[in-house]
């Protein structure tokens, strides 16, 4: 009998146990494995194609088998330890901001400190719009470019807005933060006034009249013929001041007074015509105009 090699002793010795462990494999996982193995053959390559079968479905098992979530680590004394996942942490809500009112910038005002003209312009020239009188508020909404005249409205619901002079008027803030305005030019000059009867004095001997400068120059003389029509007594006078003050402003009030007459006038008609000039004697630009009454 001829001696086996013992190469070939062992090497079926490794293909019986393959096939060993192929066909516990087998049987373990008949339930998911999806195909089945076909001998064809002799037994030696049976045996061979058995062995590959089995380390390729060994592979296949390796390779698809779920990798295990390790939620465990190892102690010092080879002891597992569950591993404790750190809570995340929680954000801290971010504060609202906090709305600031802006502050209302204070308006500048003013109190008159006595009885002023308020007019479309910052000179006498202008027409009058409003007398402010002592005591009086008024808001400061600009100046001129010299400072010397305020543009205000009027508190009782700003429908008055007009130019005073800083002189007649007690400032309250920052004036120097007002805005310079820019005052509309200046009107043709016009002088004109309204005359009308004042009253009788001395025992009727002497005649007065009030003159109303309407105009935009001021009144600076005048001259004035006083006619009794009862008698037909004439009396004239002329200055370079008027009885309430040296000149009549634009907008104010002045008045004249006749000389006396040599008997009372009481009762008779009045003839009055008056010359009223920009400028001292009668000079510059004149105006004339007369009226009628009776005296009383």
């Amino acid at each position: 009998m001829d001696k086996v090699p013992g190469s070939y002793i062992e090497k079926k010795r490794f293909l019986l146990i393959i096939v060993f462990l192929t066909i516990i494999l087998m049987i373990s996982l008949a339930c998911i494995l999806p195909f089945k193995i076909v001998w064809t053959g002799n037994d030696e390559e049976n045996q061979e194609k058995t062995a590959q079968a089995g380390t390729a479905i060994a592979e296949r098992l390796t390779a698809e088998a779920p990798i295990p979530l390790d939620d465990t680590k190892s102690s010092d004394n080879g002891e597992s330890e569950p591993v404790v996942e750190s809570p995340s942490e929680t954000p801290s809500p971010t504060p609202s901001p906090t709305i600031t009112d802006t502050p209302t910038p204070e308006q500048e005002t003013a109190s008159i400190s006595g009885s002023t003209n308020c007019r479309s312009g910052p000179k006498d020239v202008f027409a009058l719009i409003h007398i402010f009188l002592k005591g009086d508020k008024v808001d400061l909404l600009g100046k001129n470019q010299e400072g010397t005249f305020w543009f205000v409205q009027d508190q009782a619901g700003g429908s008055i807005q007009c130019w005073i002079w800083n002189e007649y008027a007690s400032t309250e803030g920052m004036t120097e933060n007002l805005p310079v305005f820019t005052p509309p030019p200046e009107p043709p000059p016009v002088l004109n006034f309204v005359l009308s009867y004042n009253d009788t004095r001395t025992g009727g001997t002497k005649v007065s009249v009030k003159v109303v400068n309407i105009g935009n120059l001021a009144l600076q003389s005048y001259s004035a013929t006083f006619i009794d029509n009862v008698t037909a007594e004439t009396v004239i006078v002329s200055g370079n001041s008027f009885r309430s003050a040296a000149k009549i402003s634009v907008g104010n009030t002045g008045v004249v007074i006749s000389g006396p007459f040599s008997a009372s006038t009481v009762g008779h008609q009045m003839k009055v015509t008056l010359k009223a000039c920009s400028k001292d004697g009668q000079t510059g630009k004149c105006v004339t105009s007369a009226i009628n009454f009776k005296s009383k």
